[in-house]
């Protein structure tokens, strides 16, 4: 009896171990990446990610529509394959058509939240800012070095 209970015992725990490992690795978000939001612009935004434990830093850029700001992410956090980070940046306020100095104006906040899934992230971004708040779609690519 002793003989047959450590072979089972041996290939159980085998199974377990298998089956333990042959789970998805938490995502990578560490990369570059184009962004789309929907509804679609001409302009993707890209977005430099890198992971530290579960943190998430880095930059995403936007269009002013007079020039390409880059923002820092702030609060980036990766949770299995479920990335959040923030955005904070000073909307232009335009006043009788003319553009207020930057600290005139006032601050929009972006939240993005999005789940990773190979070489892809889809989700939403909550904005607020002067002018209300809303919520829409968004997309990302990595782009292959």
């Amino acid at each position: 009896m002793k003989k047959l209970i450590v072979p089972v015992l041996v290939g159980l725990l085998a199974v377990t171990s298998l089956t333990v490992s042959a789970g998805e690795p938490d995502a990578n978000p560490t990369g570059t990446w184009k962004v789309t939001q929907v509804p679609k612009s001409t302009y993707e935004p890209t977005l430099k990610l890198k992971l530290d434990g579960d943190k998430i830093s880095g930059t995403i850029t936007r269009n002013t529509g007079t020039k390409i700001e880059e923002l820092t992410i702030e609060d980036g956090k990766l949770n299995g394959s479920e990335v959040t980070f923030t955005t904070h940046f000073f909307s232009q306020v335009y006043k009788e058509n003319v553009l207020q100095p930057p600290d005139t104006n006032y601050m929009s906040h972006w939240k993005f939240q999005g789940t990773i899934s190979g070489d892809s992230i889809k989700g939403k971004v909550e904005k607020e800012s002067s002018a209300g708040s809303r919520t829409q779609d968004w997309e990302a690519r990595r782009i292959k070095s």
